[in-house]
């Protein structure tokens, strides 16, 4: 007898339905490109597809910013540059505006939509926008404001394969326990700035897809062993990670980890303690040119003792408060409460609508809480859990985290003040933190857990509804 299909569980089906609704309301209620960068990264397909070229600037010299004659006309006659992080504009709406806009943009000719010359966005590599080059081109007869529309709503698949993969990740990591999969998954499916990034032309979507599919792809590897198909998974979407933007590039790091777990596993070599002091001094032997790389890297090239010792203070205090002596690292003052709350729980649109203080404080309490509940949980299970799971997990984090570190120290060092580092850049993370979310709330006995679930569900869903009042507000208020 054929086996029945399984049926995609309610509580998911529930979470994408939902997801849908939220990332294509904000589709439409965030006006054109109002994003962040978004104008830099439409204009990055635009000129791919136009122009008939690969317009990747890995190396830098990108130029001026230019974008093509029809996207400034849009961008002035269409009312876009105007709201650009303006709170007083508003879009325009009247009869008269529209069709000023449309006589300007009518008969626009091909090298017209071809002539833009640089954006910022055109540094990243190119694997998201020869995905977004599939809806540009199929509205290519539309309008310049149709096409960008149809752009967006295409991150809308990246966001559901982004929360499915969410799930089988928790059902790997917690299996038995709906409720706590449910729970970290609702956390991602609620998460504004989650929603927001699915309803603009961004790659921080699909690199948060690519992510959560290798993490859950990197815990099956290690519970059930390494197979072909699953290294050969593992190796795709890290190429595809480094392919879709830079900080994607930190993947290398839980990649080889997860290899070389799943080599030991099945190898299980018996080692004395000489044997295990004579491992861990050649990986710190091995480790030593990463090192330096990674800090030469960060210091532009000028690495010495002295700018070695203020990147580590720099990281210090982005976490921690000052050590006496410590001098105030370079840029701006930033820390890990401006990114992790600030900019993730707030900051839409051109990073001008968000929460009042009071509820970022709410929130970046409520964060810390949780974030010590998951981590004394995992202490308590400490002789239950797999290891190499927590291990490629914590590599995972600590990479991906590190690699921003070192963009941003390298941003102030060079006496830029943009840090380079804010809340959407922790999206790819989005599995991590569900996991967590789901370990604080299994201290409680079933049923107070599935009660404290559903509160902070329904929390979340409170944020969630308060970001789009805002968004209203802001923009049609």
């Amino acid at each position: 007898m054929n086996a029945r299909p399984r049926r995609m569980p309610r509580p998911l089906l529930v979470l994408l339905c939902v997801a849908a609704v939220e990332a294509i309301s904000w589709a439409v209620l965030l006006p054109p490109l109002q994003g962040p960068d978004e104008m830099a990264h439409v204009g990055y397909t635009q000129r791919m597809v136009e122009g008939r070229v690969l317009p990747w600037r890995p190396a830098g010299g990108l130029g001026p910013e230019r974008v093509s004659t029809e996207a400034r006309i849009a961008l002035g006659w269409g009312g876009v540059e105007a709201l650009r992080g303006n709170p007083a504009a508003r879009p325009p709406g009247s009869d008269v505006v529209v069709a000023e806009w449309a006589r300007r943009g009518a008969g626009l000719s091909r090298a017209q939509r071809a002539d833009g010359t640089s954006t910022t966005a055109m540094a990243n590599p190119p694997l998201y926008y020869v995905y977004d080059a599939v809806p540009y081109v199929a509205a290519s007869g539309a309008g310049f404001f149709d096409r960008v529309m149809l752009m967006r709503l295409f991150n809308v698949p990246l966001l559901l394969a982004t929360i499915g993969l969410c799930w089988l990740l928790l059902g790997e990591l917690f299996p038995g326990r709906p409720w706590a999969r449910t729970v970290g998954v609702g956390a991602v499916t609620m998460q504004p700035q989650v929603v927001q990034q699915a309803a603009v032309v961004n790659p921080d979507m699909l690199l948060a897809a690519v992510w959560s599919g290798f993490l859950y792809l990197a815990v099956v590897t290690l519970r059930r062993g390494a197979s072909t198909a699953r290294v050969g998974g593992l190796v795709a979407l890290a190429a595809a990670s480094c392919l879709t933007h830079a900080r994607g590039v930190s993947i290398v790091a839980p990649l080889g980890l997860v290899l070389a777990i799943a080599v030991w596993r099945s190898w299980r070599p018996t080692w004395s303690r000489g044997r295990w002091a004579a491992g861990a001094a050649a990986v710190c032997v091995a480790g030593a040119p990463v090192v330096y790389l990674a800090l030469r890297y960060a210091t532009g090239g000028r690495l010495t003792v002295s700018s070695a010792r203020e990147f580590l203070s720099y990281l210090w205090q982005f976490y921690l408060p000052a050590l006496p002596g410590m001098r105030p690292p370079p840029g701006p003052s930033w820390g890990v409460r401006d990114v992790a709350v600030d900019r993730l729980w707030s900051g839409f649109a051109q990073f001008e609508v968000s929460f009042p203080p009071g509820v970022l404080d709410a929130i970046a309490w409520l964060t810390l809480v949780l974030a010590l509940l998951a981590v004394a949980r995992l202490f308590t299970r400490w002789r239950t859990v797999d290891r190499g799971v927590v291990a490629v997990l914590f590599v995972a984090v600590s990479a991906y985290v590190l690699q921003m570190h070192l963009a941003g120290f390298r941003s102030v060092f060079g006496g830029s003040p943009d840090p380079i580092l804010t809340g959407r850049y922790l999206l790819p993370l989005a599995g991590v933190g569900a996991a967590g979310l789901a370990a604080a709330v299994s201290w409680l006995p079933r049923r107070a857990a599935v009660v404290a679930g559903g509160v902070v569900l329904a929390l979340l869903a409170l944020v969630q509804v308060g970001a789009s009042g805002l968004m209203l507000e802001r923009f049609y208020a």
